[in-house]
C-alpha cells in the first residue's frame, strides 16, 4: 500500500467541513434551547421541587449531547468520502467538538437566553485561573472525544475504499 500524504486542500477542505457542521450545530443548539425556554423558566420556577418538567430538561440535555455525538460521527464520514483519509476525519471533528464547547460558553452573552444565571460574587485572579485552566483541560477532552468519534465515520465510509481494503488473495 502507498502511503498517501495530507496536501493542503484537503486539510482546509476537512477543516472547512468541520467547522461548518459545528456551527451548525452550536444553531441547532441555540434553537432548540429557544423553543423549549418554558420548560427551563418552569423549571426554575418549581425550585428544587422534582418534576416533569425536570425529566424534561434531562432529556433536552440528553438530546444536545446526541446531537453532537452525531455530528462528530458525520463530519468524519463526510470528511472520509470526502478526502479519503481517516486522519483528516479526527482533525474536522476535533473542529467541530471544539466550536460547540466553546459556543456553550459564548451563547451565555445572548440576550435572555434560557439559563443563565446573574452573579455578584467579586472574583479574584487566582479563580479566574483555575476556570481558564479547567476550560482547557475539558476542551482538550471534549476534542478528542469528538475527533475518535470523528475517526470512527471516517473509518465506516473508506472500509471498503481500495487504499484501506488490502490486497485480494489469490
Amino acid at each position: 500500500m502507498e502511503e498517501t500524504t495530507t496536501s493542503p486542500s484537503r486539510l482546509f477542505t476537512a477543516l472547512a467541513i468541520g467547522a461548518g457542521v459545528g456551527i451548525l450545530c452550536v444553531a441547532l443548539n441555540v434553537v432548540i434551547t429557544f423553543l423549549n425556554a418554558p420548560i427551563y423558566q418552569a423549571v426554575v420556577n418549581e425550585g428544587k421541587a422534582v418534576t416533569g418538567n425536570t425529566y424534561a430538561v434531562f432529556g433536552l440535555a440528553c438530546l444536545g449531547l446526541f446531537i453532537q455525538v452525531l455530528a462528530c460521527f458525520l463530519t468524519g464520514f463526510i470528511v472520509g468520502k470526502a478526502t479519503i483519509q481517516r486522519q483528516l476525519g479526527f482533525y474536522a471533528a476535533v473542529v467541530t467538538s471544539a466550536i460547540v464547547y466553546l459556543a456553550s460558553f459564548a451563547v451565555r452573552y445572548i440576550p435572555n437566553y434560557p439559563g443563565n444565571l446573574t452573579s455578584s460574587t467579586s472574583v479574584s485572579a487566582g479563580m479566574a485561573t483555575g476556570g481558564i485552566i479547567t476550560v482547557i483541560v475539558f476542551l482538550i477532552i471534549w476534542g478528542l472525544v469528538g475527533g475518535l468519534i470523528g475517526l470512527w465515520g471516517a473509518r465506516i465510509s473508506t472500509r471498503k475504499h481500495p487504499a484501506y481494503a488490502g490486497q485480494p488473495h489469490e
